[in-house]
């Protein structure tokens, strides 16, 4: 059975996890979480899930999938045990959604969640291995959760633990939403900003699962947010 088929939304913005205080990132192998069967017959798939887990309910799960053959994708898919998979909803590019109907999350995610109240987001997966962000209220949940792991002899990598403070969303006094956060971290980071440019506004939006024109409107409202916050003070 599933583990959860409750479905709510996670706020987006980092202001109204005010109970938080620090923030992990994992990594784990494709058998402690979701599509375990399918990703085991498609090890080079390129996974994102599009909704958060909140605490103990889960939003109405949407994964991007892309670098598979979908015909064969379809398949393994619809005979996956862990998975309730509803339609393939769009199709962008190289890329396609699938909106899952329930999951069963893996160990992994049934403790953060349940034993330790954790808020989990952005997962992805790329070169065989899970990655996502959790958020905790105690810094000694992630000892907790190292010694869960070690007992049930799963690989999880401890890659990153930090205030939540260093997130950032709303660094020097710039209210930005994760969304806008989001954009302007990976057209940094992926040298959009550069001269010349590395990457394209076509590449970045397709990166993040959206058009090239709400890219755009997410970058033009940072940079005016930057704007306002720097020059008009």
């Amino acid at each position: 059975m599933p583990w959860h088929n409750k479905y709510t939304e996670l706020p987006p913005r980092v202001g109204l996890l005010s109970a938080v205080t620090t923030a992990v990132e994992l990594s784990f192998p494709p058998e402690a979480f979701v599509l375990s069967e399918t990703v085991a017959e498609h090890p080079d798939a390129e996974l994102d899930v599009e909704r958060a887990i909140a605490n103990r309910a889960v939003l109405v799960p949407f994964i991007w999938a892309s670098n598979v053959d979908f015909d064969a994708f379809d398949r393994s898919l619809a005979a996956d045990s862990t998975v309730t998979v509803g339609d393939s909803v769009a199709v962008t590019g190289d890329r396609r959604l699938y909106r899952m109907e329930s999951l069963q999350w893996g160990e992994i995610i049934r403790y953060l969640v349940s034993e330790k109240e954790a808020t989990v987001q952005r997962a992805r997966l790329r070169d065989g291995r899970w990655r996502l962000r959790a958020f905790f209220s105690d810094r000694q949940n992630v000892s907790g959760l190292l010694k869960f792991c070690r007992r049930r002899g799963l690989d999880l990598d401890v890659e990153r633990v930090y205030p939540l403070e260093e997130l950032n969303l709303h660094r020097a006094g710039f209210d930005l939403s994760e969304a806008q956060h989001e954009a302007v971290s990976l057209a940094l980071s992926s040298g959009y900003y550069d001269i010349p440019r590395t990457t394209t506004a076509a590449e970045l939006a397709a990166e993040l699962g959206i058009s090239s024109q709400a890219l755009s409107e997410r970058l033009r409202r940072a940079h005016r947010t930057f704007a306002e916050a720097t020059v008009l003070r």
